[in-house]
């Protein structure tokens, strides 16, 4: 994916993340959550699409510590802000799982996409095509 794309996914993932996070509890749907499970669902993809996002971003897993310290500290907040809504340590979990995929994927797409630097033979292995010493 071009940088360019993936820090513009990254900046609207993050924008929606805060967002999902921080409105205030009158404001969020109630509907989509009456299907069990959803919610934590809902949670691992808010922090999993953005660590994944800024992990191939970046190409170090650095961003995806900092959402792993978010997730306690959102919930935290969402208590103490006193918006309608309230901390659960069951969506932390949700939160780290969110993280741990995304990080981890990110990972495994950046590697993928990077070149392998060219091997060396070691001296005295026979070479590929002619069968000679190298």
């Amino acid at each position: 994916m071009p940088r360019p794309l993936t820090a513009a996914l990254f900046a609207l993932s993050l924008a929606a993340h805060l967002l999902a996070l921080y409105l205030p509890g009158d404001d969020v749907p109630d509907p989509a959550f009456d299907v069990p499970g959803l919610d934590k669902l809902v949670h691992v993809a808010a922090f999993g699409v953005p660590a994944l996002l800024a992990v191939l971003l970046v190409r170090r897993l650095w961003p995806a510590l900092v959402l792993l310290i978010h997730a306690p500290v959102s919930e935290s907040l969402q208590t103490a802000l006193a918006n309608g809504r309230s901390g659960d340590p069951a969506d932390v979990v949700a939160d780290v799982v969110g993280v741990a995929l995304g990080a981890w994927l990110g990972l495994v797409l950046a590697r993928r996409g990077r070149p392998r630097p060219p091997q060396r033979r070691e001296a005295g292995t026979f070479g590929p095509d002619r069968g000679e010493r190298v």
